[in-house]
Protein backbone atom coordinates (compact mmCIF):
# COMPACT_ATOMS: atom_id res chain seq x y z
CA UNK A 1 0.00 0.00 0.00
CA UNK A 2 1.34 3.37 -0.77
CA UNK A 3 0.82 6.03 1.47
CA UNK A 4 0.56 9.74 0.45
CA UNK A 5 1.12 12.54 3.31
CA UNK A 6 0.26 16.09 3.08
CA UNK A 7 2.97 19.16 4.32
CA UNK A 8 2.35 22.25 3.74
CA UNK A 9 -0.08 21.88 0.76
CA UNK A 10 2.71 19.29 -0.75
CA UNK A 11 1.79 15.98 -1.09
CA UNK A 12 4.30 13.60 -0.43
CA UNK A 13 5.23 9.68 -0.25
CA UNK A 14 6.16 8.10 2.22
CA UNK A 15 10.39 7.89 1.05
CA UNK A 16 10.06 11.45 0.59
CA UNK A 17 8.46 11.80 3.57
CA UNK A 18 11.12 10.27 5.84
CA UNK A 19 13.67 12.05 3.63
CA UNK A 20 11.48 15.18 4.42
CA UNK A 21 12.02 14.56 8.56
CA UNK A 22 16.08 13.38 8.16
CA UNK A 23 16.56 16.86 6.71
CA UNK A 24 14.27 18.35 9.18
CA UNK A 25 15.62 17.61 11.91
CA UNK A 26 18.73 18.46 11.93
CA UNK A 27 19.33 22.47 10.73
CA UNK A 28 22.56 21.46 9.64
CA UNK A 29 21.66 19.46 7.14
CA UNK A 30 19.22 21.63 5.16
CA UNK A 31 22.14 24.63 5.05
CA UNK A 32 24.55 21.73 3.66
CA UNK A 33 21.90 21.08 0.94
CA UNK A 34 21.38 24.73 0.25
CA UNK A 35 24.47 25.86 0.28
CA UNK A 36 25.24 23.00 -2.59
CA UNK A 37 22.39 24.23 -4.47
CA UNK A 38 24.21 26.12 -7.37
CA UNK A 39 27.55 24.67 -7.03
CA UNK A 40 30.20 21.94 -6.88
CA UNK A 41 31.82 22.77 -3.41
CA UNK A 42 34.33 20.58 -1.20
CA UNK A 43 33.76 20.36 2.68
CA UNK A 44 35.89 23.28 3.80
CA UNK A 45 34.12 25.45 1.30
CA UNK A 46 31.14 24.04 2.90
CA UNK A 47 32.28 24.80 6.36
CA UNK A 48 32.61 28.33 5.57
CA UNK A 49 29.42 28.74 4.26
CA UNK A 50 27.54 27.21 6.96
CA UNK A 51 29.81 28.17 10.11
CA UNK A 52 30.84 24.70 11.27
CA UNK A 53 33.50 22.42 11.40
CA UNK A 54 34.98 20.30 8.15
CA UNK A 55 34.72 17.41 10.43
CA UNK A 56 30.60 17.93 11.09
CA UNK A 57 29.90 18.73 7.65
CA UNK A 58 31.96 15.35 6.57
CA UNK A 59 29.78 13.32 8.62
CA UNK A 60 26.56 15.25 7.14
CA UNK A 61 27.78 14.65 3.36
CA UNK A 62 28.23 10.88 4.34
CA UNK A 63 24.61 10.97 5.75
CA UNK A 64 23.29 13.11 2.39
CA UNK A 65 25.27 10.54 0.30
CA UNK A 66 23.58 7.54 2.25
CA UNK A 67 20.39 8.73 1.49
CA UNK A 68 21.12 9.10 -2.06
CA UNK A 69 21.12 13.43 -1.28
CA UNK A 70 24.27 14.37 -2.64
CA UNK A 71 27.38 12.29 -4.30
CA UNK A 72 31.30 13.54 -4.26
CA UNK A 73 32.19 13.97 -7.88
CA UNK A 74 35.87 12.94 -7.70
CA UNK A 75 35.62 10.19 -5.08
CA UNK A 76 39.16 8.79 -6.46
CA UNK A 77 40.63 11.95 -5.06
CA UNK A 78 42.27 12.26 -1.36
CA UNK A 79 41.68 15.79 -1.04
CA UNK A 80 39.99 18.62 -2.91
CA UNK A 81 36.75 16.53 -2.73
CA UNK A 82 33.72 17.91 -4.85
CA UNK A 83 30.06 17.35 -3.52
CA UNK A 84 26.96 17.96 -5.44
CA UNK A 85 23.38 17.35 -5.03
CA UNK A 86 22.13 14.25 -6.89
CA UNK A 87 18.34 14.83 -8.56
CA UNK A 88 16.52 13.18 -5.57
CA UNK A 89 18.47 16.30 -3.06
CA UNK A 90 17.38 19.41 -5.54
CA UNK A 91 13.82 17.16 -5.74
CA UNK A 92 14.18 17.29 -1.67
CA UNK A 93 15.36 20.40 -1.14
CA UNK A 94 12.19 21.90 -3.86
CA UNK A 95 10.26 20.31 -0.65
CA UNK A 96 11.72 22.85 1.62
CA UNK A 97 11.76 25.99 0.37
Amino acid sequence: MIFKHVIGGVIMDEETLKLFAFIKVAPFRLKVLKTLENESKTPTQISKDVGTRVFYVSTILKDLKDKGLAECINEDKRKFRFYQLTDKGYELLEYLK
